[in-house]
């Protein structure tokens, strides 16, 4: 009887406190599940993007309708009679309010300054319709304008490649200072082509510093290996050479050593 019982106890598996056991079926289903959430495909940039944009559009909607219910349970709507459906609806009502109270509290009839609000309102609104076509339209110009200069400038018309190519701080430059892409990037360019300037100019001393360089205390060397001039080299001199330095002078160290004390 105690063996038997000892027997079974030790076939048991150890349960820890807090800790489901899942055998049979069920042990089956969370491998299932855990191996369906390893095979699920990554997304892509663009999808992480979409789903980004629902979110952020789950998120206002949802204030929205949370101003549009606070109107509807306090009775209120715009002032011609259309309800309030967003956040945006309702903080423009609440400015119509408050401008059609300080008329009335100034003395105006109520009908009369209604009215007046609402033409306020429709001339504010035809002002911002105008503001944005007057600025699309100078933006379309620009964008021509710099389409026509960068194929001048290169003389092809400008890609998404070449778009992108562009260093941020162009388009960061011409923001900062209002001015049209144009001038922005015609300024990047002759940088860039400073740039290069100086790096040819600073390549041309540097090359006129090692033939200078290259005349002193070894000489100038000519076709036969002899240098020009009769150099005359000291003992410290040719010790100071390299082997190829040695090589190339060996005539006038030759010459230079009969003249050694």
């Amino acid at each position: 009887m105690d063996e038997s019982l000892n027997s079974v106890n030790a076939e048991q598996t150890p349960v820890v406190e807090g800790q489901e056991t899942v055998t049979g079926e069920g042990e089956s289903a969370v491998v299932a599940e855990q191996q369906a959430v390893e095979e699920k495909p990554k997304q892509t940039p663009d999808e992480n993007a979409a789903y980004k944009a629902l979110r952020l559009q789950e998120k206002q909607d949802a204030v929205d309708k949370e101003y549009a219910d606070l109107a509807t349970s306090n009775g209120w709507t715009k002032l011609d009679g259309s309800p309030i459906r967003t956040k945006a609806d309702y903080k423009a009502a609440e400015k119509e309010f408050q401008k059609l109270n300080s008329l009335i509290s100034s003395g105006e009839d109520e009908e009369k300054a209604r009215l007046k609000v609402q033409i306020d309102e429709m001339r504010e609104r035809e002002k911002e319709r105008e503001t944005f076509f007057q600025k699309q339209t100078r933006l379309e110009r620009e964008n021509t304008e710099f389409f026509e200069f960068f194929q001048k400038e290169h003389g092809r018309p400008i890609s998404q490649q070449d778009l992108a190519a562009i260093p941020a701080h162009v388009y960061q430059n011409a923001a900062r200072d209002g001015v049209p892409f144009k001038y922005a990037y015609a300024e990047y360019l002759a940088e860039t082509r400073r740039e290069k300037l100086t790096g040819i100019e600073a390549g041309k001393k540097t090359a006129e510093a090692n033939a200078a360089n290259a005349t002193t205390t070894t000489g100038s060397v000519t076709g036969n290996g002899a240098a020009d001039g009769g150099a005359f080299f000291t003992r410290e001199q040719v010790a100071a050479m390299s082997q190829a330095e040695v090589t190339r002078n060996l005539d006038a160290i030759e010459a230079s050593m009969k003249k050694w004390k």
